[in-house]
Formats: structure tokens, sequence, C-alpha cells
């Protein structure tokens, strides 16, 4: 009887539950671009050269990219509810101490604590929905999430431009506060309670040890490899230390019981498809979001908020295709609204492709617009 009452209690709340994920994906998607566009603005107020500032952008994500797999091992140990609310806490917090950093130093220690804020937010977002969704809704609430996401990495940039071109840069951190002060209290009332959990579970600690070097070491080579030169001392540690603890901690986990990451999920084709697609699809977005930002400064000579207001066609694309795309993938399948997304993301990524000195607002906005829905 009460566990009928609580599924049905579930289901009928369970597009608050959602709603409530989405707050949590747009604010972590939003801070991960929304700082790029103040970069050189703190530049100058810290009276730093770009190298340094820098890391105010990568410490989030090292930080966010090293524990998302911690933390959803220990959703898995431990429930979700909390551990989702506990993310809104830490995040809104280390916010409110960003925009108080007196130092660069002290600034990008807070970021660090945000990112594992988001980390706990992200880890957690589809895991909750799926409980807490009925199936003829849950790829429609999925896609919702993903939307969310999108949008909040598609309106950082319009977001702190707007906030850039009428006060501080310390607002792109405080304008969080609020967002996470509801996000926590919507978490509290409507996150669906976790099912009993095995407490006997052992945590991998091993794992985590060989997994966080890795994923650090191929972030930093990335985002720093064509500045420091692929060929440079450092990128060659970062090699040598991304190759040995992927293959340490690949070998390590193939005999673990209970393994940080289950490895043999990538044996089944619609997990690992799945995943790949997920990665392209962001791939093209924030390439897109990342250049078009400075296509629009530097060749087109906008100001940050008329930039901003171009780049809104990405998240206007996303907000008139979420629904759309979510009904397609409950009635038929994931299969062809994917197909159809990355078409429509590839249109757009050519059509960008050929923008250049004598490009016209209309053709950036037709791309845009392509990337967004797709």
């Amino acid at each position: 009887m009460n566990s009928s009452g609580s599924t049905k209690l579930i289901t009928r709340n369970h597009w608050y539950a959602v709603a409530t994920v989405c707050i949590g994906a747009f604010m972590a998607a939003l801070d991960a671009s929304i700082i790029n566009v103040a970069l050189p603005n703190l530049e100058q107020q810290f009276h730093t050269q770009m190298n340094e500032i820098e890391w105010v952008s990568l410490a989030y994500l090292l930080s966010l990219a090293s524990t998302i797999l911690i933390f959803g091992r220990l959703a898995d140990m431990f429930g979700r509810r909390w551990l989702y609310t506990i993310g809104f806490i830490i995040f809104s917090f280390s916010s409110l101490f960003c925009g108080l950093a007196p130092t660069l130093s002290i600034l990008i220690v807070c970021r660090i604590l945000q990112g594992i804020g988001a980390a706990l937010l992200q880890a957690n977002s589809v895991s909750i929905i799926t409980f807490a969704s009925p199936k003829n809704d849950l790829g429609k609430a999925i896609g919702f999430q993903a939307s969310a996401q999108g949008i909040g990495l598609s309106l950082g940039p319009v977001v702190g431009g707007v906030l850039l071109s009428f006060v501080s840069w310390k607002w792109l951190f405080f304008i969080n506060l609020p967002v996470g002060v509801i996000g926590t209290v919507l978490g509290i009332i409507f996150l669906p309670k976790d099912p009993v959990v095995d407490k006997r579970k052992k945590f991998d600690y091993v794992g985590v040890l060989l997994l966080i070097p890795s994923i650090i070491t191929i972030i930093y080579v990335l985002n720093m490899g064509l500045k420091l030169g692929w060929g440079s001392n450092l990128m060659i540690i970062c090699y040598v230390i991304a190759i040995a603890s992927s293959f340490l901690f690949i070998k390590y986990e193939s005999k673990k019981t209970e393994p940080l990451v289950d490895l043999s999920l990538f044996k089944h084709q619609p997990f690992t498809m799945g995943n790949i697609t997920g990665i392209m699809s962001f791939i093209v977005m924030y390439a897109v979001l990342l250049l078009t930002p400075y296509y629009l400064d530097q060749v087109k000579h906008l100001q940050v908020l008329q930039a901003g207001i171009v780049i809104t066609a990405v998240p206007i694309g996303m907000t008139i295709s979420t629904p759309i795309s979510g009904i397609m993938s409950d009635h038929r399948g994931p299969a062809i609204p994917s197909i159809i997304g990355l078409s429509m993301a590839t249109a757009g990524a050519l059509i960008l492709s050929f923008i250049d000195f004598t490009g016209t607002y209309i053709l950036t906005c037709v791309g845009l617009l392509l990337i967004g829905p797709g």
C-alpha cells in the first residue's frame, strides 16, 4: 500500500523533480561558459597575464571532469537526493566566495570548489530523472534536462556580456546565489526519496587515485597543448601520466567486483554509441560557442551585448526543438531524433565554416539556429 502510494506520488509530481534537476543542469553549464567573456576584464582587474587568468576557467573544468564519476559512484552507494542538494549548497557558497575573492589565487581555489559543486549536480541529474519519471515521459524529461544544460552553456557568453556591460565582473558569480537557494529548497521538497541502498558496497579508492590524474592530464593537454607546444617537456610529461594512469585504471577496474566504473557497460552498443554521439554533439556545440564570440568581437567588431544577442540563436533553437525531440524519442525511440539532430548540427557547422570577413549576420544566425536544435 505504501509502496504503491509512493509510486503514484512520484508519477504525479515527477515534473517538479525534472524542473529542479533542470535548474542544477542549467546553472552548472552556465558557469562553464559565462567566465570566458570576462577573462580580458579579469586580466585587467588582477593585473596579470592571460596564461594565468586562463586558470579561472580551466580550474572549474578540471575539478568538474575529475570528480563527476566519483560522485556518481557515491550516489549509487548513499543515494542521490541529498548529494544533489549538497551540490547546490556547495555551488552557491563557492559562487559567493568567487565574487568576494580579493586575489586571483583565492578566485581559482573557489572555482575549484564551484566545479566540485557542479559535478555533484551533473553526476546525479539523469539518474534522478530516470527514477522519478514514468516510462512514457522519460525521453521528454531527459530532453528537457539536456536542453537546460545546453541552454546554460549557450547563454553563458550572453549573460556574461550583459552583466559586464552594466555591472562588475563579480556579478558573474553573485547571479548564482538566488538560483542556488531556490534549487536547494526545491531539491529538499520535490526530489524523490532514494530507494534503500546497500551500505555494504565498498568505495574504490585505488580507482579514484588512478582516474583523477588521467582525466586532469587529458583535459590539460586538450586545453593547453597548442599554446605550450605539443612537443614541449610539460606536454610530454602529461602524455606519460595520462597514458600510464589510463592503462592502469582500465586494467585495475576490469578485475574489480565493485569498480568505480563498470567497464562491461561499454560492451552494450546502445550505451557506447549513445555516449559517442553525445560527445560529438557537445564538441560541435562547445566549439561553436567558444569560437563565435571571438569572430563577432575581433572580425565583426560587435559590442559584447550585440554579440550576445546574435549568439541567442543557439538557445532559441534548443528551446523550440527540445519538446519535439523528446516526444519523438518517447514514441519512436532515440535513433531518429539523434540522426536528425547530428545532421542539423553538421549542416550548421558547415554553414558557419564558410563565414569570412564578408560573412553576413543572417548566415551566422542560420548556422547558429541549426546548431541549437541539432
